[in-house]
């Protein structure tokens, strides 16, 4: 939804993709993350919280 009013949103649709596991499937337990995959999340948490926030206007401290 964002994507139609900022096309540049899309330059974080990788991060967004590989997040979207986590939101759901790794919140319950049985399904555990190795720590490697839970490395790359952060990276793509970051990524996409620093873009948005400077979207946002706000500060990335």
């Amino acid at each position: 939804m964002c994507g139609g009013i900022a096309p540049d949103f899309g330059n974080i649709n990788d991060s967004l993709d590989f997040l979207n596991p986590f939101s759901v499937e790794f919140r319950y337990p049985g399904i555990n993350v190795s720590v490697e995959e839970a490395q790359e999340a952060v990276k793509h948490a970051e990524k996409a919280r620093n873009f948005i926030r400077e979207k946002l206007g706000a500060s990335n401290s």
